[in-house]
């Protein structure tokens, strides 16, 4: 079973003050650096088989999450190998082809995961669907924003 999801922080959190930010920013012209590094933090879930590769505990920029989301999953699709890093931490996730699947590992779990690639591509095309429509619920119009309209859907 895949487990890929996340949450927005809970008002009284200081890191919701980073989607607040977002909101009285003029939405068209937020830069690409901007909404990797310094706004819409959420929690995040990524794991397989109940091995956890992110944690709820884990803080990351949505946008930058969607980045890499997208760029493994181009990866996957054209039968290439993919990694995502976190500029929070020092953790990097690999997603490599093999025989048996997709296999996925990490510091936190070396010895890693099988998954079928075409349920791991579902799984990342739900999870950008959701995150876009989130954005656009949280903060209408975001998604007219050149970065967020760059975030390519992969092919399921």
């Amino acid at each position: 079973m895949i487990d890929l999801r996340f949450s927005i922080p809970e008002r009284s959190s200081p890191l919701y003050r980073s989607w607040e930010r977002a909101r009285q920013e003029d939405l068209k012209a937020i830069g690409e650096t901007e909404l990797q590094y310094y706004l819409l933090y959420v929690h995040i879930v990524f794991a397989l088989d109940g091995v956890e590769f992110i944690s709820t505990d884990e803080v990351v920029t949505l946008v930058d999450f969607m980045q890499g989301v997208s760029w493994v999953a181009e990866n996957i699709a054209s039968h290439r190998d993919a990694s995502i890093g976190f500029t929070e931490h020092a953790d990097t996730i690999s997603f490599r082809w093999t025989k048996s699947g997709i296999h996925v590992s990490s510091p936190r779990a070396p010895s890693g995961i099988y998954v079928n690639s075409d349920n791991l591509m579902k799984t990342f095309h739900t999870f950008l669907e959701n995150a876009i429509s989130c954005l656009a619920r949280e903060i209408p119009g975001i998604e007219d924003n050149p970065t967020i309209r760059a975030v390519r859907h992969p092919r399921s």
